[in-house]
């Protein structure tokens, strides 16, 4: 989580990999779309590796959403 700060109040948000875990454990049509725009606007700074290490932590390797996932990331 990540410390933000809006008007006089901080909140806390899901870091971008966080975000792009989350998405892909729903893996609704909306959340892959979230997905590619993550990482496109984010670019080289999502650390893909931690995206791995969460995500192999929740779904096995032959998981269709674990599947669809690397290849985005090994695309994006």
């Amino acid at each position: 989580m990540l410390p933000f700060k809006f008007f006089s109040h901080e909140a806390r948000v899901a870091r971008p990999e966080h975000l792009i875990v989350m998405k892909a454990i729903a893996s609704r049509e909306r959340d892959k779309l979230d997905i590619r725009e993550v990482l496109a606007i984010q670019g080289d700074r999502v650390d893909r590796d931690l995206v791995r290490r969460e995500i192999e932590e929740v779904m096995p390797a032959t998981d269709a959403r674990r599947v669809w996932l690397e290849s985005v990331l090994s695309t994006a």
